[in-house]
């Protein structure tokens, strides 16, 4: 899948997918394939990926949230382990033990007694008793942005605990309210190629990102890129710009690509379609 969509958005090969949501990469040409594992990849598997790929649809197909883009890892989603010689699931822990403690009130909750009807009770639940608590996909910020204030949001297209396009979906409704001027006026989104959950993964890691706040706060220069770096032995060994969506770094064309100004932001190619719950 990387080698498939390694050029896109970048245009460099360095296995990590510049502009995810442009790649629409065919799971079923794997099928046939003989794994590491020693397996072959069958139907029964793409379809799996595809699933994965699109994300939690209620039991009437109707969408309910998204799902991985390409290039996210999907071992901490949906791991196996050999148990007294059997392949057994082992799901993400996070998942399942919100589910038995917050939601069934159980921590002997089985999670294999899942079905898709009661994971999309589950989803419906969750919204209902915690949105209010701690949930952060409210997009009226009008009184925010008519204090002067200023927000910058970077997320990691490699996140696969909480997905990048559920940060796109809430900026684009931020538009709806403010329209898109005013939103660039108080809000900075910044996506990261490659970087997992807070940091980690294959991509360059965004540094600086304080110091352009507090240069946009105090100095009124709201940050068109920020600086990420990649580190080998402790030693920074490439630089890329991460750009201020919806643009995505691109290279130029000639020079060192392991140098961020060799790179400028363009559009990006493909932009997160609006999925409403």
């Amino acid at each position: 899948m990387i080698d498939e969509c390694d050029l896109v958005g970048d245009g460099v090969a360095d296995g990590v997918i510049g502009d995810p949501l442009a790649c629409d990469f065919d799971f079923t040409s794997l099928v046939g394939q003989v794994t590491p594992c020693g397996e072959t990849f069958t139907d029964a598997d793409a379809a799996v990926l595809e699933k994965i790929r699109q994300g939690p649809r209620r039991t009437s197909g109707e969408f309910q949230w998204y799902g991985l883009v390409e290039g996210a890892p999907y071992a901490g989603l949906s791991n196996t382990a050999l148990v007294n010689g059997e392949l057994v699931g082992q799901p993400f822990p996070f998942v399942t033990l919100v589910i038995a403690y917050w939601l069934e009130m159980n921590p002997a909750w089985d999670w294999r007694t899942e079905t898709y009807e009661s994971f999309e009770q589950h989803i419906d639940q969750m919204v209902e008793l915690y949105d209010d608590v701690h949930g952060a996909s409210d997009p009226d910020i009008r009184a925010f942005h008519d204090s002067g204030g200023k927000l910058l949001v970077w997320h990691g297209w490699s996140d696969f605990g909480v997905y990048a396009q559920g940060t796109l979906d809430w900026y684009e409704r931020v538009q709806d309210i403010l329209g898109p001027g005013r939103t660039k006026q108080a809000v900075r989104v910044f996506l990261a190629p490659g970087v997992d959950h807070c940091g980690g993964g294959p991509g360059a890691q965004p540094t600086g990102q304080l110091e352009a706040l507090i240069e946009w706060v105090e100095k009124g220069h709201a940050p068109k890129q920020l600086l990420a770096t990649r580190a080998e032995g402790g030693s920074v060994v490439a630089t890329r710009p991460i750009c201020d969506y919806p643009t995505v770094a691109k290279y130029k064309g000639s020079g060192d690509v392991n140098d961020a100004q060799r790179y400028r932001c363009v559009p990006a190619e493909q932009l997160t379609p609006r999925m409403d719950p």
